[in-house]
């Protein structure tokens, strides 16, 4: 008896972790859409979807459905996608609370500019913390005198300066400043630079 028991804990842990898992995909599904997607478009495929919740937004907005232009479609789109993944935000912490009392291990959720080349010549930092420690660490072993030395600290300072707006962990970056750093070319030479920094 004790066996089918726990056996029975187990599968509840389990659908927990898949339930948790499915809610993260959605969350993370969506910060790439808010990101990758023209908000006249998402705005278009919400009116044919969710009418209900482009009526009930206008409606509290006092926003005349059947006089929009776009770059009002445009703010419904952006607006109604973020509403959502704050809600489901919100959801997830208190999902959290509760995994954390189960002894089951939380997901960390981010945008995923770490991604991107210039985060990646740092080894991908989530945090500001992590960024300073690990372009400082690297930038020490540079020769201060190099013709790059001052590029790449630059880089480096502009992102720092951005980052309350564009890290990792922010669910809902500055989607223009986000585009800029992501987009941020590492030339070829600058990363041989960087890695023999690196002591490689």
């Amino acid at each position: 008896m004790v066996n089918i028991i726990m056996e029975l804990n187990q599968v509840q842990r389990e659908l927990i972790i898949r339930g948790y898992d499915a809610h993260c995909s959605e969350i993370e599904r969506l910060i790439e859409t808010r990101l990758n997607t023209d908000m006249i478009e998402l705005y278009e495929v919400l009116l044919s979807g969710r009418k209900a919740d482009i009526k009930r937004y206008c409606n509290n907005n006092e926003i005349d459905l059947l006089d929009i232009d776009e770059a009002t479609k445009q703010s419904i789109g952006l607006n109604l996608i973020e509403i959502e993944i704050k809600t489901l935000l919100s959801e997830k912490g208190r999902y959290d609370a509760e995994l954390k009392e189960l002894g089951i291990r939380t997901k960390r959720i981010t945008n995923g500019i770490e991604q991107c080349p210039w985060f990646s010549m740092f080894n991908s930092p989530v945090s500001l913390q992590w960024w300073t420690k690990n372009t400082e660490k690297i930038l020490s072993n540079c020769d201060i005198n190099h013709k790059y030395y001052d590029w790449v600290d630059s880089k480096i300072e502009h992102i720092k300066d951005v980052w309350t707006e564009i890290e990792p962990q922010q669910a809902l970056p500055d989607i223009t400043k986000y585009w800029q750093v992501y987009n941020f070319e590492v030339p070829e030479r600058v990363q041989e630079y960087l890695v023999k920094g690196c002591g490689n």
